[in-house]
């Protein structure tokens, strides 16, 4: 359940254009890999964005925690949801030697980046209209309940940036050393505060509505006569699709 599920560390790593890219992404059925090296956030990130989904259900492969001895799986051409308990390197793919021939989303949450791989394959964006609302939206809810925690994580996270000396020579032993003691350092931050169940709430209220308006008086398109009877029709009989299309607004269709 969303309630039990503490959303605000996805909205203190990412800001609220990022949260809504990666729900387009899921939404789509995007392939999307999750890199941290902290099981617990990779769980948090995976099953908070899956319940923003509700009412609809994801219909494809979730792995919370993806062994290295499966990572074949990141060539598959259909939808997956994957975490990796690493830290996310650019020469992840091409090390391996990966053919990719889709898009892969990689949520690289220890740097708090969201990286395309294979971008060639163009997702489309949400209706604009619907995207502002929920941008808007989340935005206050944010700005409201986490507006000086954001600060103060934000804050003392550059501080410690800034102040950790670099390795030269090893400048991945560097990076993954500075996450850690990043990580150290502000994770009192986030353990001071638990659930918030009204934050929650607030959050999965605004993702519902946004769901139901993207497929708003869908019903008036559909053929009822059908649903009654045993013969299982095609798609274009059970639901009228062009004229649905035809009330879309010409610059939404692409989504639709």
């Amino acid at each position: 359940s969303i309630i039990n599920i503490n959303l605000k560390k996805m909205f203190l790593d990412f800001e609220v254009k990022d949260i809504v890219s990666m729900y387009n992404y899921l939404f789509l059925e995007t392939r999307i890999l999750f890199f941290s090296r902290n099981i617990e956030i990779l769980n948090i990130y995976i099953y908070g964005l899956l319940a923003l989904l509700y009412p609809f259900q994801y219909q494809y492969q979730i792995v919370t925690i993806l062994p290295e001895q499966n990572f074949e799986i990141m060539e598959s051409i259909t939808p997956f949801i994957a975490g990796i308990n690493q830290t996310f390197q650019e020469d992840f793919f091409e090390k391996r030697g990966y053919t990719l021939s889709d898009l892969i989303v990689v949520v690289d949450i220890d740097n708090n980046k969201l990286v395309l791989i294979n971008e060639e394959s163009e997702v489309p964006e949400f209706p604009k209209g619907n995207e502002k609302t929920l941008r808007k939206n989340l935005q206050s809810v944010v700005d409201d309940h986490m507006g000086s925690v954001i600060k103060q994580y934000k804050k003392k996270k550059l501080e410690l940036e800034k102040g950790k000396s670099k390795n030269i020579e090893n400048p991945q032993k560097e990076l993954e050393d500075k996450i850690t003691y990043v990580d150290e350092d502000i994770g009192e931050i986030f353990n001071n505060f638990n659930i918030d169940y009204e934050f929650n709430k607030k959050i999965n209220e605004i993702f519902f509505n946004f769901n139901a308006n993207l497929l708003a008086n869908y019903s008036k398109f559909l053929n009822l006569d059908f649903y009654s009877s045993n013969i299982m029709p095609c798609l274009e009989i059970l639901f009228k699709v062009e004229e649905y299309l035809n009330e879309i607004p010409e610059q939404d269709k692409k989504f639709y």
